[in-house]
């Protein structure tokens, strides 16, 4: 090969290799600045283990809650990071019953920059079970005494079944399913909690952690009132305002329907009703059910504080009842009477069940001859309704009645002047 030639390959080769080395030494000092400005770190989190993917009628038992995980990025990252950016979880997709050696499987929520460098456990031992659901019902530990002068009353716990879902071999296990109401001290305002309902085994040993509750909690009433004489009596339920115009009350009534009140026997005894706080109807135009307090009764203790009342509110109707007998009422002993031969139209109206189902035999015309003896009257025309019906007019306001009284009776009334 010429010299000439071989000179200008080794120019060629130098040239690249002091290109390549230049490439190479600015790679370098970018690497070394970075790392100087922002150097690598490392951070360890526990981290509590899930599951993912069980399937339905499983439950998980793993002896291992929290796995130790070590990462490691940029110092900027690394500061920033947090446990809710680290999950670690097992997977049980397609998984049945028994037992298993599981890998533990990391995920990062921001992955730039920061990578997992160990993992501890690296897998667990996980045991699936066959789950049951099963009602247990719900007891109530009463603890402690109200204070002097003071009784408890039934206890009132809802709901009264829990439901336990849990490993078959745990279910068997189950001996009391309950809550503790601690009464100590407390006076005529009672006891009214919601209390976390506890499972214990046949020996008294807590295993609520166990199983799935539902509902986890229990509203406990323990009603406590003066040990005074009771009596039990009616509650009445005042109202106030109107229904929606169209409508009308059916019915009302309150549960419990009575109560017990203490306190003075002898107040006690001229007491026949206590009074729900009023319920106000305005604009009502369905059935309503809603709780209401008792109206306090001065120098008087009642139970229950609250009942629930319950209103039916039905659209109004009408009808047009027609007769021709009218009912005389408190005609004197002896005496005879004679009516004018009228036919009265009666327009009712009511809710629409009460007028749907009206007999017209419940709708009577009369009038009403207290203190009259023999003569000639006009008098006003009544009419009894059934409940919850009203009259809306009648054709005939008066009638003419002539009332005979026996001979020798002197006219005291009021005869129609000739």
């Amino acid at each position: 090969m010429p010299e000439a030639s071989k000179s200008k390959n080794g120019a060629s080769l130098r040239l690249w290799i002091y290109r390549a080395g230049s490439l190479l030494a600015a790679i370098l000092i970018w690497i070394l600045v970075t790392i100087t400005q922002n150097p690598l770190d490392e951070k360890g989190f526990m981290i509590t283990l899930e599951q993912r993917s069980l399937s339905e009628g499983l439950i998980l038992e793993k002896n291992i809650n929290k796995v130790s995980v070590r990462v490691q990025g940029t110092a900027a990252y690394i500061g920033e990071l947090t446990e809710a950016d680290i999950m670690v979880y097992v997977d049980l997709y397609g998984l049945v019953a028994g037992r298993y050696e599981l890998g533990v499987m990391t995920e990062l929520t921001h992955t730039e920059n920061v990578q997992v460098i160990s993992c501890y456990p690296a897998s667990v031992e996980v045991e699936l079970k066959d789950t049951k659901a099963q009602m247990f019902p719900l007891g109530v530990e009463v603890l402690g005494e109200p204070s002097a002068g003071f009784k408890q009353m039934d206890v009132v716990v809802a709901p009264n079944e829990v439901k336990l879902t849990g490993a078959q071999d745990y279910m068997q296990r189950v001996g009391k399913v309950y809550v503790a109401a601690d009464i100590s001290g407390i006076d005529e305002d009672g006891y009214d909690k919601n209390l976390s309902i506890l499972v214990l085994d046949q020996i008294g040993n807590n295993i609520t952690s166990m199983f799935s509750l539902e509902p986890k909690v229990a509203r406990v009433v323990v009603p406590v009132v003066s040990e005074q004489p009771q009596r039990l009596v009616a509650v009445r339920v005042p109202l106030v305002g109107q229904a929606a115009i169209g409508y009308q009350v059916a019915l009302i009534s309150s549960t419990p329907s009575v109560a017990n009140v203490f306190g003075d026997l002898k107040r006690l005894q001229s007491l026949d009703y206590v009074d729900t706080e009023p319920v106000d109807l305005s604009d009502l135009n369905a059935d309503t059910s809603l709780t209401v307090r008792l109206a306090p009764l001065n120098g008087f203790t009642v139970y229950p504080k609250e009942v629930t009342v319950a209103l039916s509110i039905e659209p109004v109707n009408q009808a047009t009842i027609s007769k021709s007998i009218i009912l005389i009422q408190n005609l004197a002993e002896n005496c005879t009477a004679e009516l004018e031969q009228i036919t009265i139209s009666m327009m009712v109206y009511g809710p629409e069940t009460f007028i749907a189902n009206l007999d017209e035999a419940d709708i009577v015309p009369y009038v009403d001859c207290q203190g009259l003896s023999g003569g000639e009257y006009e008098l006003p025309v009544y009419v009894s309704l059934p409940p919850n019906v009203l009259l809306l007019n009648v054709s005939h306001n008066t009638v003419a009645i002539t009332i005979i009284a026996p001979e020798g009776e002197e006219d005291d009334g009021a005869p129609i002047d000739d």
